[in-house]
């Protein structure tokens, strides 16, 4: 009857670094930043030689943590840094903190 199934888009390729693989377009891209930054925190007076795994100890007392980014400069802490969160509650919860004491530093939280 000449009735076909829509065909899916196939993953956008690259040249270089992707290899040949797959990789995600800039739509995907931006779904995931989205939602990665709705489950962020930006922490600000983190001592400056605490390292990702006792920023994520801390921060865990809001909720799980997924990923930490310390921010650097010349590979030295700058004491602020990035914490998302595996759910966007936490991010309430974690603001909601503010303000608490981590190794001598008042810890400020900031959406």
């Amino acid at each position: 009857l000449g009735l076909e199934a829509p065909k899916e888009k196939a993953p956008v390729r690259t040249k270089g670094k992707g290899k040949g693989r797959p990789t995600l377009d800039s739509a995907q891209i931006e779904v995931q930043r989205q939602e990665s930054d709705s489950r962020s925190v930006f922490a600000r007076d983190i001592p400056f030689d605490a390292n990702r795994d006792q920023i994520a100890e801390f921060m865990m007392q809001f909720g799980a943590v997924e990923r930490v980014r310390i921010f650097e400069a010349e590979g030295r802490s700058l004491g602020r840094c990035c914490v998302v969160f595996a759910l966007r509650r936490s991010v309430e919860v974690a603001l909601a903190g503010s303000g608490q004491q981590w190794m001598g530093r008042c810890i400020a939280i900031l959406p």
